[in-house]
């Protein structure tokens, strides 16, 4: 099925997103093809305290303030995104939501639901890069493409797409979400890290290899040995090596009491640790 339906986070507070950050968004969702939405949250800020205090602190009044600044900037991202979208001659949509500080994060999950795959820039996520991302990844059922302000400027393009795989379920979601980008591809590599978990092996890849080809990519094996190096170092090592266009990978992570832990590949690449953008499932 293809890549018809694309969603893309845009920030509004505490700055808006990027310019570059956008300009990065649209490209991608211009390679998949479809319509792209770009939503932006108004965040409000809800002021719960007594009379006093707020007749001292006047608490009200800078919420409203920051409401006003929020609605600003969202006019401004919006704005821009629609002019580059229009531009590259991409169809899109700009709808709004009204959100609370603390739950963006769930209103674009939610919104995610409905979309084919959701791309979300890291570098300007309120609350930090990997928030909203992880909102999306754990609560949406959709996969996600992230990417950080930093990558490198370059061409966005699908000449070499890596499939990072391990045999596990995650990695099998993310290879079965990723199947219409990976035909577009104009080279596909499934690669496995040896050394890292237990019952990975040099031979991983072949069952994946048979899959692929069955769906009309023509993809071939490398192999790394971790050599002591983490699979977030490995991997952003062959994506910089390699010159690599984006990178496919299933995401780990689950909650422990009140708190959310990620596998250490997915909160690696959550972090910003990759040169290209990354498609994560879950």
């Amino acid at each position: 099925m293809p890549v018809t339906d694309v969603l893309l986070h845009l920030d509004s507070y505490p700055e808006p997103t990027s310019p570059r950050a956008v300009a990065r968004g649209i490209a991608i969702a211009g390679l998949l093809g479809g319509t792209l939405t770009a939503m932006v949250a108004d965040v409000a800020f809800p002021v719960r305290s007594n009379r006093a205090a707020d007749y001292l602190l006047d608490l009200t009044s800078h919420a409203r303030d920051e409401e006003g600044r929020s609605r600003r900037n969202g006019d401004d991202v919006l704005g821009a995104f629609a002019a580059a979208a229009q531009a590259a001659g991409i169809p899109h949509e700009t709808p709004r939501r009204r959100a609370q500080i603390f739950d963006v994060s769930n209103h674009l999950a939610e919104a995610a639901r409905t979309r084919d795959l959701c791309i979300v820039p890291l570098g300007s996520a309120f609350g930090g890069p990997q928030d909203v991302a992880r909102a999306v990844l754990f609560d949406s059922g959709r996969p996600v493409i992230v990417f950080g302000d930093d990558i490198p400027e370059r061409v966005q393009t699908l000449d070499l797409v890596v499939l990072a795989w391990d045999g596990g379920p995650a990695a099998a979601r993310a290879m079965a979400d990723a199947l219409p980008i990976l035909r577009r591809a104009g080279e596909v590599r499934v690669l496995t890290v040896a050394g890292d978990k237990q019952g990975v092996d040099d031979d991983q890849a072949s069952e994946a290899l048979r899959h692929l080809r069955g769906h009309g990519v023509n993809a071939v094996a490398d192999v790394v040995h971790a050599h002591g190096e983490t699979i977030g170092q490995v991997l952003s090592g062959y994506l910089l090596q390699h010159d690599a266009d984006l990178l496919v990978m299933g995401a780990f992570g689950h909650s422990r009491l009140r708190d959310f832990i990620l596998g250490g590949a997915t909160g690696h690449m959550l972090g910003g640790g990759a040169s290209t953008p990354v498609m994560m499932s879950h």
